[in-house]
């Protein structure tokens, strides 16, 4: 499936305002009263790839936008080692590890993948 629109974006905090910002002028008619799940699911996995992943080969983190009948697909991909999801430990820090308990509770569905010295989280938003 090909995107309908791709970001590159340094892995700087600026990146999830900039994606946020873009996803909303492109899409806040299309995800209806979801605009603000996608804005927070998205800086979640950004700032996920930021302090977890790596940048690829060109100093950049992906985010890619698929239009699909009834649903949007989000997909952010870093160079990182990739992850293993666990449930969120109680004895964790309160004040974070956050991202994925939100992307899990929120979205519609999401997943993971290592490939190709990619790591690739993603999320649907039923729209």
């Amino acid at each position: 499936m090909a995107a309908d629109f791709t970001l590159e974006l340094a892995p700087e905090p600026e990146a999830t305002r900039i994606a946020r910002n873009e996803v909303g002028d492109r899409l806040a008619q299309r995800l209806n009263g979801r605009l603000h799940d996608a804005e927070l699911l998205i800086s979640e996995l950004i700032a996920n790839a930021i302090k977890h992943g790596s940048p690829d080969r060109h100093g950049r983190i992906t985010l890619e936008v698929t239009l699909e009948p009834g649903t949007v697909r989000f997909e952010v991909t870093d160079a990182g080692r990739g992850f293993r999801s666990s449930p969120r430990p109680d004895a964790q820090d309160p004040a974070s590890g956050w991202g994925l308990y939100l992307v899990d509770r929120i979205a519609d569905r999401w997943g993971a993948s290592r490939e190709a010295g990619h790591t690739r989280v993603w999320f649907e938003l039923d729209a």
